[in-house]
């Protein structure tokens, strides 16, 4: 099958999105090329003037050049295709819009897909429009809800929907098949469209990168993989870092990710955590990812997003390096109620601190559910979760 995936592409790629969502476009690109699927991949996070041969592949990206220099002209201009074709705002620029659809129609002419898969709906609903005008047929992945939440993180009423929700809503109502990462994405999507489903099908990880592993420190490192924003929890977990070390000799902590509204040395100093107990690797790619995992002693996620499946702690699952995160999106889904790892409350910093330093202790509670959490990863083995994409590509073909 002819199959043209649409979203952003991981720095294995030449992207410059060191995101989950990048990193699975790329890892299905190369398990559906494998499976014998003739795979192109639109990137929209690249600008080129030609497409360029891959390992897996066809890699097209946004236009280059005069067209996307137009943005200049128009900022501030945005662009919003909705079932009737109003404008809304969903933060693109005029210019920087007609780059992403020239780039997106080079590569639907070029590779004549039978399905296009988009990731991640929001902005992209513009895209699954064209693709219905060129395409068979349109496949989408919603990843997570931050289109649907308001200001104060919440979720917004449907009567309250912004623009780039209500035109997230669209895109997923034109696609011929939609899917969720969670059961918690596609609970909330059916809240508030009823007239579509999703199926759940989670994003994969390679468990022959993500494994078990013996490089594990002395002293012990807590280790963070994500961007290190106050959303994310960063400040949390370096407050919460600098308690544990209060009480514990010798804790470490490394942030991997790219670095946002979060100064890591100015939170160390507030937190009394030491300048040689800190690590900061910025944004990295998944075999650096992996490296950290195998000597980390445990991977904290304190999130405050409402996240739809949070790959870092599927990699630490994987990998048997306990888990602690808060109760937010689909993280209890995930860690099974906490039978695979401890639940904290969101913004609940002592908490954080007390749960991390049990954790480090160790024990059989701890060891449970490092078995548990490895069991359940198996549950996300890339090549099984290609298979079951392929399999909704058939559905919506026959």
């Amino acid at each position: 099958m002819r199959v043209l995936i649409v979203g952003a592409v991981s720095a294995a790629d030449g992207g410059r999105t060191t995101g989950g969502i990048a990193t699975h476009v790329s890892d299905l690109a190369r398990a559906l090329a494998a499976a014998g699927h003739d795979v192109a991949v639109f990137a929209d996070n690249l600008a080129a003037a030609e497409p360029r041969t891959t390992s897996w592949g066809t890699l097209f990206t946004r236009a280059a050049g005069k067209t996307a220099s137009l943005g200049a002209r128009a900022a501030g201009l945005a662009l919003a295709i909705t079932r009737d074709g109003t404008a809304g705002e969903l933060g693109q620029g005029l210019g920087t819009t007609l780059s992403y659809v020239l780039g997106l129609e080079r590569a639907l002419s070029a590779h004549a897909p039978d399905v296009v898969h988009v990731h991640q709906a929001d902005w992209r609903s513009l895209y699954v429009r064209l693709s219905r005008i060129r395409a068979p047929r349109v496949v989408v992945t919603q990843h997570s809800l931050s289109v649907f939440r308001g200001t104060d993180g919440c979720l917004q009423p449907s009567a309250e929907l912004s623009a780039a929700a209500r035109a997230t809503l669209a895109g997923l109502r034109d696609a011929d098949a939609r899917i969720a990462v969670s059961a918690d994405v596609a609970e909330t999507l059916a809240g508030l469209d009823p007239s579509r489903t999703c199926e759940v099908i989670p994003n994969g990880i390679d468990l022959t990168r993500f494994r078990p592993g013996t490089d594990t420190e002395t002293p012990a490192l807590i280790a963070f993989v994500g961007r290190v924003s106050r959303d994310k929890g960063a400040a949390d977990l370096i407050a919460a870092a600098g308690m544990v070390a209060s009480r514990v000799e010798g804790v470490r902590l490394a942030l991997a990710g790219p670095v946002e509204d979060v100064d890591p040395a100015a939170a160390a100093a507030a937190a009394k955590l030491d300048d040689d107990a800190l690590e900061v690797l910025g944004a990295v790619g998944e075999e650096e990812v992996a490296a950290l995992l195998r000597r980390a002693s445990v991977l904290a996620l304190p999130s405050h997003l409402r996240e739809g499946q949070p790959r870092a702690l599927l990699e630490a699952m994987a990998s048997a390096v306990p888990v602690v995160a808060t109760r937010v999106g689909s993280v209890p889904e995930l860690l099974g109620e906490g039978e695979a790892g401890e639940l904290v409350e969101c913004g609940d910093i002592a908490g954080l601190a007390e749960a991390l330093e049990r954790t480090l202790a160790g024990g059989a509670t701890v060891e449970t559910r490092v078995q548990q959490a490895a069991r359940r990863a198996r549950d996300f083995d890339l090549d099984e979760v290609a298979r079951r994409v392929a399999a909704v590509y058939t559905r919506v073909s026959a």
